[in-house]
């Protein structure tokens, strides 16, 4: 079913939204507020549609020709097709509506999204997928594979290294698996093989420029990502060192670190900014992972506690807090924070501000109400999904008052938006 429509609003990955006759709504990839478009209908649902854009009638001002060759190909940049700046602002968009309709918040004040200087080339982290000889990304909606030469996101060197194993997969045709790859700030280069059947690769290390270690990870029965599985060092140093904020962090293969290294530092200068807090003063990081967060605040702080769920991570955190010279003022937990949390917050120790970082599906319930029952003076949120935060900053909301939001654009030229809240006991003074 073919439909003309009016696009007038934008979803959660900047795809166009209209309305169909019947009054469902359309999402249209590629189409931009403001224009007339015809579609072709690809899935109905109860209450939307789906739709592939067909023709552009009246264009909008912001649209621009993508720079792309795989820009609708892959599964990745979905905004190529506007300005960058009119991407920051559906962005922020996004995060006021999802406050408002969600979260319940009146009349949110959200702060223009921190964009990136350069929006191309910040990525340190790629995955590519493997099978058959061929590399390169999913293609959006399916498992296929786009062979790419490049990708306007990576780092040169990730793009070169994926060059390179190309061609070295002549000598290993069957393969099917991943390769993954981190770049730091010194141009250094970390590369994982990853698989259930992995090839012999002891030659790589010789067509591999700036590598620094090599990996392989065999993956465990219906892996849940390119590196779920048990990871071995072949070639090189175990950990690859990056830095972030002034601080220097020992990365091994599954570590999670921010991926755009310009953008982390403003959303965690963000962060420090709102917690405030002073030298006398203690903070708790839930969801810390290897530590980043608590370390900076740390630098700020009498104390500063991080509680993760990963054993790994923690091991991680604790060696970084020692490598930055911090283990003195750095506690850190292996423990689910939903469950933890809540008896550190009911023994009375003085905590002044809680950080919490929580994966896409946001803070647990038992958590949430452990914060309204404690009294913490500040609470600063970092968000990935506009969505959970707006959710739980309504549920804190008979306690906590929404100060201060601070949208910060992580990936560029995509739906994906970071934010930081600012949160402060209702029964405290305004500073």
């Amino acid at each position: 079913m073919d439909l003309t429509i009016a696009v007038t609003g934008a979803g959660s990955e900047l795809q166009g939204v209209g309305r169909a006759p019947d009054g469902r709504a359309v999402f249209v990839p590629g189409a931009l507020p403001g224009e007339t478009v015809s579609c072709r209908v690809l899935e109905e649902k109860e209450r939307y549609l789906t739709a592939r854009l067909l023709q552009v009638g009246t264009a909008s001002p912001r649209r621009r020709l993508s720079p792309c060759p795989y820009a609708g190909q892959c599964g990745g940049c979905t905004a190529l097709h506007m300005d960058y700046e009119y991407s920051l602002d559906l962005k922020r968009e996004r995060v006021e509506q999802a406050l408002r309709r969600i979260g319940g918040i009146e009349a949110p004040v959200v702060s223009p999204v921190l964009g990136a200087a350069e929006p191309f080339r910040g990525r340190n982290k790629a995955e590519y997928a493997i099978a058959e000889g061929r590399i390169g990304l999913r293609q959006a909606g399916s498992r296929e594979i786009v062979e790419i030469r490049d990708c306007l996101a990576q780092h040169p060197l990730s793009i070169q290294a994926m060059r390179r194993v190309r061609a070295w997969l002549k000598n290993a045709p069957a393969f099917t698996g991943y390769l993954v790859t981190r770049v730091n700030g010194s141009g250094e280069l970390m590369c994982i093989l990853s698989g259930d059947r992995l090839p012999d690769i002891t030659g790589l290390p010789d067509i591999l420029p700036s590598l620094v270690s090599l990996y392989t990870c065999r993956l465990a029965s219906r892996p849940a990502h390119a590196l779920y599985g048990h990871c071995t060092l072949v070639w090189g140093a175990e950990k690859l060192r990056d830095t972030l904020c002034g601080l220097s962090f020992d990365l091994h293969p599954q570590s999670f670190f921010q991926v755009n290294r310009a953008q982390a530092e403003r959303l965690y200068g963000a962060a420090l900014e709102m917690a405030r807090l002073e030298p006398s003063e203690a903070m708790l990081d839930a969801y810390c992972g290897v530590g980043t967060i608590t370390l900076c605040m740390a630098k700020r702080c009498a104390s500063a506690l991080g509680v993760e769920i990963l054993e790994p991570a923690v091991r991680d955190a604790i060696l970084n807090a020692r490598l930055n010279g911090l283990s003195h003022k750095t506690t850190f937990h292996c423990a689910d924070a939903a469950k933890l949390l809540p008896s550190l917050l009911s023994t009375g120790d003085q905590v002044d501000v809680v950080v919490l970082d929580p994966p896409r599906k946001g803070v647990d319930q038992s958590l949430t109400r452990a914060l309204l029952a404690s009294g913490v003076p500040r609470i600063v949120y970092v968000s990935c999904d506009p969505a959970t935060l707006a959710r739980d900053i309504g549920r804190l909301s008979p306690m906590y008052r929404l100060e201060r939001v601070q949208p910060v654009d992580m990936f560029p030229w995509t739906g994906h938006v970071e934010t930081v809240c600012l949160l402060k006991h209702i029964t405290r003074k305004r500073a």
